[in-house]
């Protein structure tokens, strides 16, 4: 019952805070983090593709790692897996890397 008592005897301001606290409260819990960012992958390239890997569990993936990778960085990609394709469109490059990600094994 305090934010009720501080709602009634509140400044127009604190009311307004406490408005847009609640409301804000509400939509953050329908969006779910976005931690899958370039910036968050680690410089060493092991680690880095151990978390490529995890992220590639997620439900999703494909539209962030799209939207996350150019189609140039996506072909050295499937470059270091020791594949080829022909294709050139970057949701075709995804998914392929996806799968990659998903099927083969950390080395060691």
């Amino acid at each position: 019952m305090k934010n009720l008592d501080l709602f009634t005897k509140g400044t127009a301001s604190l009311k307004e805070n406490l408005k847009t606290m609640r409301s804000s409260h509400s939509t953050t819990e329908n969006k779910k983090p976005s931690l899958m960012k370039k910036a968050n992958l680690p410089t060493n390239p092991a680690h880095a593709l151990e978390q490529l890997r995890v992220w590639a569990q997620l439900e999703e993936v494909e539209d962030s790692f799209a939207k996350m990778f150019l189609v140039s960085e996506l072909l050295w990609l499937i470059w270091a897996f020791g594949t080829s394709t022909p294709y050139k469109k970057k949701q075709k490059l995804v998914s392929i890397i996806i799968s990659n990600l998903k099927n083969r094994s950390p080395s060691t």
